[in-house]
């Protein structure tokens, strides 16, 4: 019911990225196929396509034999698809292999997986194996893997091992040593069917001779019976030898280890099979015989039995390959070709490849080929040659990529570029032009800026059109905006647009914005649902890098120009209306519904186009934009006509997405607004959880924009839970309050510096400081105004800024008829939202009308209120408002003399406030009301 399966890595590096992990999940499908009924094999395929859902195109295009279990799968080509992907692409294809090994195994049908020789283990391999081993929902899979003792330092697994130890994972070290003399004695006897006294004199000279290492002793016996000193008697059926003729021996006398053992067996082979397995040994540990047969200049069928028969080679029927028998007889081969002549070996076997390989095989095999000439670089010196391997090293570069292989898609970016030279882009410049344009963005993808930023500027300085320059301007843009250089990511993205012919204003006015949303209502006239969801594709090239540069440029203005964001937005969906739908369309529609809502106040409208981009995501089973369009109709949407609480399990499943389709960018901002909306509604422990981990990931990935924003919401929520010095400055385990603003500013994140003040009046409101709070307002509304589009804070923060005015004026500070005023203002803005979502704003607005009843000195009829509120409360906000109503209700009560409902309120409140976590709160309330708490 179970299945052992093999991931073998090699000493010279296995080709192809995630290769033996990969020819072990194929070699898994091989089982499956012969060993299960049609039934079974069906039942497998279907549970396969349930759990790794719209991601199966990434597997089928790379695990060999999927589609004979899944069917035939359409594979995604689509260059926006690509660009959205990020510097994390390849965590798609981690979480997808996740997935289907979560589908193919379980404790009734377990895998044991075993990786031999992880010294060897290239880091892209390591790090699926890190995503398969981590992955805690995985069931039915024991790892086991084997690394040498004498490992080198530098090799990529020590880095890996203390990595995954680090993320807490435990491994448990076995350390195998040699055989003991009892065991070499036990192991003999069984070899020779013989008891250990009689063959106690064999054995006791291979143990001296080995010393216990299971292949030396193997190979040692084996070498003894090919010289003829020991031998079988085929009709007793017994063993027999001569001790001193064995010590006397050349097996004996000439060999102390198992290399020079192996060593010495292959130099008396036979030319022609000597020939054969440096050639193999050259290719690496497993290869099949298409490739053999086309790098070597003579014919390998008598040969290659000769080394089955001698068992230095297996053929792997399951795989289809042929396989060193062990690691050292592969090293033994290679050892054959003298040090000074590998090089010249090497590139006359790449030749070989390059030159027999068919059309197919090459494109299948060319990390094979390229490998070659890699090793044998330094001896090519014909300009045409090298112009032939850079354009494989173009092939390589795009099949390495569209596994997630960006390192190994690098190696081969920067060979390719090391062998057109100075002259590349005059002799060969549409091959010169692709992989300087591919090299940056495999360096993108690592994370390489340094190396990034040379690419461009060579680009830039050698390209001969604009049109040229393009591809390489999308990758810059995006890194600058990765490295928050935001501001530099806008101006050089709204410089390339006006290029194109999308031209924005230096300065945004109102005028701009209310210009540009009537030409967006007029093109949107009479256009229903049904026809937007069937609109034509776009075909114009300029029109489709204008809305590549416009999806990088798009998360930017967010953070640094709030006010181009509406601008920028209204042209995506006037592009898709005229030129045609892209995969964007569906975040182009949610954006503009961000717009109706959070700008236009029309939640109808915003609502009906949140629904559009919702079932084109559907329709067109886009899964890679499901953070992008979420994290609008989720986070500025949704909350205007539906309960805030909703948004929640959207919000994570979406972050999670974002996380395996590599948009890492919107995998922050889906973990940040989910905070956000779990701070009304969630105990404050599991938003600290979530946004640690929020924190983590970003750390992980480089993420210092959205970092910088978690980090200050995080320290909010820790001064809450009591575990700062100070509950109303921002300094504490995440950050210090002053040098983190300084930090900001002079990074150019104005964005960051303004929600420190943010935080802070939520804080001083909270813990009755309302003149602090009062100072914050101000600031705070043009923050929301301008960055805070459609965002649900949008209303908490009218609530908190109308409370605290009215704090104000019923404690008779001075400016009483401003604070009114700015109630006022506050409330007539609830109360239109109140009538699109009861359910989110209902509660608010009764507060607000209890505290001017109160200011009014209508007491009765702020009872009313304050119980009404309290009732809504209870279900949209649990614990942070529906405290402060509690809180508030006693207060009211107290000043009547009620000594009941007074205390028994303010009771209810501090419970709710402990229960929420709140130990900065509670302790506020325990020092102002002691003599109600403390009975």
């Amino acid at each position: 019911e179970g299945a052992f399966i093999t991931a073998k890595f090699d000493q010279l590096k296995h080709p192809d990225s995630f290769g033996p992990i990969i020819s072990a999940f194929s070699e898994y499908l091989n089982i499956i196929v012969s060993k299960g009924t049609m039934n079974s094999v069906n039942q497998i395929g279907k549970a396969i396509l349930e759990e790794v859902d719209g991601d199966i195109r990434i597997l089928t295009g790379m695990i060999p034999g999927l589609e004979d279990i899944v069917g035939e799968q359409e594979h995604d080509n689509d260059q926006l698809h690509q660009v959205a992907q990020g510097t994390e692409s390849a965590s798609r294809f981690f979480h997808a292999c996740q997935r289907f090994v979560r589908a193919v195994c379980s404790p009734e049908h377990p895998i044991v997986f075993f990786l031999d020789d992880l010294q060897w283990a290239d880091p892209c391999s390591l790090e699926l194996f890190n995503a398969l081993v981590q992955d805690e929902e995985s069931e039915g899979i024991i790892f086991v893997a084997t690394c040498r003792s004498e490992i080198t330092k530098d090799s990529p697994w020590i880095e890996a091992r203390r990595t995954m130890e680090d993320d807490g994972l435990v491994i448990k070290s076995i350390e195998i040593g040699d055989l003991t003399e009892k065991a070499v004695h036990q192991l003999v006897g069984d070899l020779l069917n013989l008891p250990p006294r009689l063959s106690k004199t064999l054995s006791q000279i291979a143990w001296l001779q080995t010393k216990g290492n299971p292949l030396f002793l193997v190979e040692f016996l084996r070498s003894l019976e090919y010289e003829g000193l020991l031998t079988r008697d085929d009709e007793t059926l017994t063993w027999t030898w001569d001790e001193q003729k064995i010590l006397l021996s050349e097996t004996c006398c000439s060999y102390s280890d198992v290399f020079g053992l192996i060593s010495g067996k292959i130099e008396k082979l036979s030319k022609s099979l000597k020939e054969l397995l440096k050639i193999a040994s050259c290719i690496g540990a497993s290869f099949d015989s298409a490739v053999l047969k086309s790098s070597a200049s003579l014919s390998i069928k008598k040969p290659l039995t000769l080394a089955l028969e001698k068992e230095l080679l297996l053929f792997d029927a399951r795989g289809g390959k042929y396989k060193f028998v062990h690691d050292r007889i592969q090293q033994a081969a290679y050892s054959l070709i003298p040090e000074s002549e590998r090089a010249a070996f090497h590139l006359a076997v790449g030749r070989n490849l390059h030159r027999q390989l068919s059309s197919i095989l090459l494109e299948k095999h060319v990390f094979v080929v390229l490998n070659q000439f890699i090793r044998g670089t330094n001896l090519l010196d014909s300009h045409s040659e090298k112009y032939r391997i850079a354009s494989l090293c173009l092939s390589a570069v795009i099949k390495a990529s569209k596994k997630s292989g960006f390192r190994l898609a690098a190696r081969y970016a920067d060979f390719g570029i090391s062998l057109l030279g100075m002259w590349g882009w005059k002799d060969e410049y549409d091959l010169t032009l692709a992989l300087y344009s591919s090299a940056c963005e495999v360096q993108s993808c690592i994370g390489n800026f340094e190396r990034l930023d040379f690419f461009v500027g060579e680009i830039f300085e050698n390209a001969h059109t604009f049109e040229d320059r393009v591809r390489a301007y999308v990758i810059q843009v995006y890194s600058l905006g990765v490295r928050n250089r935001k501001q530099e990511a806008i101006e050089i993205g709204l410089d390339i647009l006006s290029q194109l012919g999308e031209r924005f204003p230096p300065r945004v006015k109102g005028s701009h914005f209310m210009a540009d949303m009537m030409k967006t209502k007029w093109m949107l006239r009479r256009k229903t649902d049904e026809s937007l969801s069937r609109l034509p594709p776009m075909t114009n090239p300029s029109k489709v890098a204008a809305i590549q540069i416009i999806n990088v440029v798009l998360l930017n203005c967010h953070c640094a120009r709030p006010d181009l964001l509406p601008l920028i937005n209204l042209r995506l969906v006037q592009l898709t209306l005229k030129y045609g739908s892209t995969s964007l369309s569906s975040v182009a529609f949610s954006t503009y519904g961000m717009i109706l809502c959070g700008v236009m106040n029309d939640f109808e409208g915003g609502y009906r186009y949140g629904q559009l981009s919702l079932s084109l995501l559907e329709k067109d089973n886009a899964r890679e934009w499901i953070p992008r369009v979420y994290a609008y109709y989720y986070g500025t949407i949704q909350h205007w006509k539906r309960p805030l609480s909703l948004s929640l399990k959207p919000l994570y499943q979406s972050h999670q997405i974002a996380l395996e389709t590599g948009d890492i960018e919107f995998a922050m901002l889906n973990i940040n607004v989910y905070c956000f909306h779990a701070f009304s509604t969630e105990r404050l422990a599991h938003v600290e959880e979530v946004c640690r981990r929020g924190v983590e990931l970003m750390i992980s990935h480089k993420q210092d924009s959205a970092l910088s924003q978690t980090q200050c919401f995080l320290q909010t929520v820790l001064n809450l839970r009591g575990k700062s010095a100070d509950p109303l400055v921002l300094t504490g385990e995440m950050m210090d309050q002053e040098s983190f603003v300084k930090k900001q500013i002079e990074m150019g994140n104005v964005a960051a510096g303004e929600y420190v003040n943010v935080q802070l009046m939520t804080l001083a409101f909270l813990l009755d400081e309302p003149h602090i709070a009062a100072g914050l307002v101000e600031k705070n509304s043009r923050h929301y105004k301008t960055r805070g589009i459609g965002s649900h804070s949008t209303s908490t923060m009218c609530l908190e800024a109308g409370l605290v005015s009215l704090e104000l004026a019923r404690t008779g500070t001075g400016q009483r008829r401003k604070h009114l005023s700015n109630a006022s203002s506050m409330l007539r803005m609830l109360r239109k939202w109140a009538k699109h979502c009861p359910e989110n704003f209902l509660g608010f607005v009764h507060l607000l009308e209890a505290e001017f009843a109160v200011v009014k000195g209508k007491s009765v009829e702020a009872n009313a209120k304050y119980l009404s509120a309290i009732a809504l409360l209870s279900e949209s906000s649990p614990f942070l408002y529906n405290g402060i109503a509690l809180e508030r209700a006693a207060m009211l009560k107290l000043s009547i003399g009620d000594e009941v409902l007074g205390p028994k309120y303010l009771k209810e409140a501090y419970s709710v406030f402990a229960d929420w976590g709140a130990v900065a709160k509670t302790r506020q309330m325990k020092k102002k009301w002691s003599q109600f708490l403390d009975t």
